[in-house]
């Protein structure tokens, strides 16, 4: 490969081109061939010479070997899906990583014995990472780690003995573990030695109690109302919010029914002169320099903000958008409507997401899935509501999607499995557009971005399909063949990826 290299180079890209064979043996390196040719040959001259420097023998393993295991049922992946992988992980093909691994789940298989130290290196650096592949490491896996001192990072730790003595890592470990097999008894075990604990231990481990969190762990949040430290406090206020029928979640439903005013057509609220001090220890704590409307405006959005958006729904016997509607229009409405996407995100409540997006939607306004909690929105709808949304407004305004569309800002946010009738409506109507433009126009470079998403997100099985109907005698097809060609490459990897698990 060394001398095709060499040969390559002093010819020039003007003058040769890759061989199939060589095209296919960087690939299967990891090299992505369809950069430019002077990319790819200095990607290729890097790698082979490491190859070259790494011919050294290796020395002869003279401790006992450990003890084999018993995997189990659970067989590695085959050849075919471990060349996969192998792309997956070091070539241009990264984002079928999660469809991969639930091939894996589907199939009852794990991944391959050789993947396994690269992707624990990996995961020590990116624990995102790790939560996506801890899963499907296997029982082989589970013993390969315990090897390896550098690994024990990644170990689950569920050695309860050593909690007095283990490090702040350790313990997160021990109650991240807990909270999904035993919830109360690591509500013991922070029991135990809370005094003792520093702030930063205690925020380190109050997030983690969000894992089923359950009224179990009302008393102990209870007490940490009182803790010294604001953070905790604070921290401790939102988790009881979340329990329903907590004493922190009936005092502030109780607050708000004081001062609400509902006659079937109009919300008000009569917030009081002087703040009640009594909200203070559930978390309500005001400040004028919040947003506009001043101390009352913050003290109300907060305490909206707290309360489960199914609350409204019942008490009013409204839908989420005609209540979203209702405090709009209100003399609050600047407060109360971020108030209903902080309640809606912190209850995790999917009917409210999709009505709030529908709402926004509905009058256009593009600020509020744009900003954070907007786009926290978008991450946690469903994909049910997620494939309707987007299939009514391509239905309603296509063939193409504007850039600012609440559409595009959905499609364009992560990869996730659509719809054979989705993928049709969006790949047909960009070649209706392609085939009736004159020219190349810069209000369509968002379709960019859509086709990277689109070439992980499409049913594999369309290819065939999704190879018809281009025009490639546009006037602006030139500036897209490229990207149609990744695209249709990326889902043929796909196809192939999924055939392979069936070999």
């Amino acid at each position: 490969m060394w001398e095709k290299l060499v040969k390559l180079a002093l010819l020039g890209a003007e003058r040769t081109h890759l061989p199939e064979s060589t095209r296919q043996q960087l690939e299967d390196q990891g090299i992505d061939t369809d950069a430019p040719f002077s990319t790819i040959l200095l990607e290729a001259a890097a790698l082979y010479n490491q190859f070259n420097k790494a011919a050294f023998p290796l020395p002869d393993w003279k401790d006992p070997l450990p003890e084999p295991i018993d995997v189990g049922e659970q067989q590695g992946c085959n050849v075919a899906s471990s060349h996969h992988l192998k792309l997956i992980l070091s070539g241009p093909y990264r984002q079928a990583l999660p469809e991969f691994l639930g091939l894996l789940g589907a199939n009852n298989q794990c991944l391959p014995p050789e993947a396994l130290p690269p992707i624990f290196d990996s995961a020590l650096r990116d624990p995102e990472f790790w939560a996506l592949v801890r899963p499907t490491i296997g029982a082989g896996g589970h013993w390969l780690l315990s090897l390896n001192p550098d690994w024990q990072a990644l170990r689950e730790n569920t050695n309860i003995s050593d909690w007095e003595t283990s490090n702040r890592e350790e313990r997160t470990a021990i109650i991240r573990y807990l909270r999904h097999t035993d919830p109360q008894l690591a509500i013991v075990l922070l029991e135990r030695t809370w005094h003792q604990d520093s702030v930063a231990d205690k925020m380190a481990f109050l997030p983690l109690l969000e894992i089923n969190i359950a009224p179990g762990d009302e008393d102990f949040l209870e007490a940490r109302l009182d803790d010294s430290r604001k953070e905790v406090r604070q921290k401790a206020a939102l988790l009881l919010a979340t329990i329903k029928g907590s004493a922190l979640q009936q005092r502030l439903l109780d607050q708000i029914q004081k001062i609400l005013r509902w006659d079937n057509k109009k919300v008000e609220f009569d917030v009081p002169a002087e703040l009640p001090e009594t909200t203070l220890r559930d978390g309500i704590r005001p400040s004028p320099k919040r947003g506009a409307g001043g101390m009352k405006a913050d003290w109300l959005q907060q305490l909206v903000g707290r309360i489960p958006p199914a609350w409204w729904e019942e008490r009013l016997d409204r839908k989420p958008q005609q209540i979203a509607s209702l405090f709009a229009r209100g003399h609050w409405g600047n407060a109360l409507l971020p108030a209903l996407t902080e309640a809606t995100l912190l209850h995790h409540n999917n009917d409210w997401i999709e009505g709030l997006l529908r709402y926004w939607q509905k009058l256009g306004k593009e600020a509020e899935w744009q900003n954070s909690s907007g786009k926290q929105l978008l991450q946690e709808l469903s994909d049910t509501a997620f494939n309707q949304i987007i299939i009514e407004q391509l239905e309603q305004s296509g063939p193409l999607l504007e850039e600012h569309s609440l559409a595009n800002h959905l499609l364009c946010l992560r990869p996730r499995p659509w719809p054979e009738r989705l993928s049709q409506l969006l790949i047909r109507g960009f070649q209706q557009w392609l085939a009736s433009t004159d020219t190349y126009h810069w209000n369509t470079w968002h379709y960019r971005r859509i086709f990277e998403i689109a070439a992980y997100s499409v049913p594999p099985q369309l290819l065939d399909s999704l190879k018809t109907g281009w025009n490639y005698k546009s006037a602006a097809w030139a500036q897209w063949d490229r990207d149609v060609e990744r695209f249709l490459k990326v889902v043929a990897f796909r196809r192939d990826m999924v055939e392979g698990f069936k070999g």
